[in-house]
């Protein structure tokens, strides 16, 4: 598993530098995580969005 003894915001950011080596352009980035935008090679812009599921609603 090329994701053992990582974090998921270094696993991320590492596959992100992969896409980028290959030649891929990362224009946006979105995510629900905070591991889905933090770190390297997040691209020209970051989204992060809302998730209804860690909000307590009373």
């Amino acid at each position: 598993m090329e994701y053992h003894g990582k974090i998921a915001f270094q696993y991320k950011s590492s596959e992100r530098k992969k896409l980028e080596e290959e030649g891929w352009r990362i224009i946006g980035n979105s995510g629900d995580q905070w591991s889905d935008i933090l770190g390297t090679n997040t691209g020209e812009r970051t989204f992060k969005l809302p998730d209804p599921l860690y909000y307590y609603i009373a």
